[in-house]
């Protein structure tokens, strides 16, 4: 999933979506299982970063294209 987006986003992505990328990759492994993985619809809210919120739904294929 990282990956994918790294390979298909990366290039297109603004400053600010890249920084919420790079703050994904930051978060402890349970979270990012949780986050990437979990049962749910949604990502769980991020209010203080709305940058990792809406790159954490775009990994996740929970964002729009």
């Amino acid at each position: 999933m990282l990956e994918r987006f790294a390979r298909e986003r990366w290039a297109g992505a603004s400053p600010g979506l890249k920084g919420g990328f790079e703050r994904l990759l930051e978060l402890p492994d349970p979270v990012l299982v949780e986050l990437l993985l979990g049962p749910g619809e949604s990502v769980p809210p991020f209010p203080e970063d709305p940058e990792l919120e809406q790159v954490a739904a775009l990994v996740a294929g929970r964002g729009r294209r």
